[in-house]
Formats: structure tokens, sequence, C-alpha cells
């Protein structure tokens, strides 16, 4: 059974004369785990709910820290309404959440639920991580 990792291949063909071919020679990175659920948190001054205008400012509702290059989904529900999705890249560093006005009409105010994973370049998803705030 292979490993993850660097996998490196040979092949040599022979024909019915037994006259063997030179070889030819190749690798691919195998990749069968996923990476690690994204890390959630509040954004500063969030953690009693998040106004309008904090939710669009530059540091957002709250940040998130996935692998580098790894694709990012959330999904941000509240009750009775529809259920808003984003899809961001994972930089390695906290990265944070912002919200527009389509986002927070959509949402309303009350609790918001979040969920989130990250899916790497082999198309490998994490389990979901979990967080709420308030939009006041």
């Amino acid at each position: 059974m292979l490993g993850n990792g660097t996998i490196n291949i040979s092949a040599v063909s022979k024909d019915a004369a037994g006259n063997t071919s030179t070889s030819a020679n190749g690798s691919f990175t195998l990749d069968t785990l996923a990476p690690s659920s994204p890390l959630l948190s509040l954004a500063q001054g969030i953690s009693d709910g998040a106004s309008n205008s904090e939710a669009k400012s530059a540091t957002g509702v709250l940040n998130f820290l996935a692998e580098s290059g790894s694709t990012i989904n959330i999904s941000l529900t509240h009750t009775g309404q529809p259920t808003i999705t984003k899809t961001l890249s994972g930089t390695g560093s906290n990265t944070p959440l912002v919200l527009n006005d389509a986002d927070l009409t959509g949402l309303g105010t009350g609790l918001v639920n979040v969920s989130a994973t990250a899916t790497d370049a082999a198309g490998n998803t994490s389990l979901a991580s979990l967080i709420s705030f308030n939009i006041m």
C-alpha cells in the first residue's frame, strides 16, 4: 500500500523478442489526508455581538486560520433566513471574514451560526469548525 508523500515510479517495456526499452521515470504526490479544521475566533470586540458597521469593517466579524492554499467554505445561518455562503482562500495566517450589506440583510439580526471547512488542493475536506455570534 502506498503512503502519503512523493511516489517515484519507473517503467520499462519488453517486446516479444525480449528487447527492453530505456527506463521512463516520473513522480507524483499522494495526499489522502484531510487538512486540519479551520480555527475560528471572534474578531476583537465582537464577543457581545456585532453591529452592521463592525461586521463590514476591515477587521470583520470573525477570523479564520487555515492551511495555506486551501479553499475555505463558510456557511452562516440564522433561524428562518437563507444560508449565506462564502468561499475564501486559506493563507496560513489569521484572515478576517468581512460581511457586506447583502449578507447582513440576508441574515437579519440575532444569533448567527457559522460552520467552516477547509479543502486542500487534493480535494480532501476537513471536519467542520463551529462558532456563533450575534448581529445587533
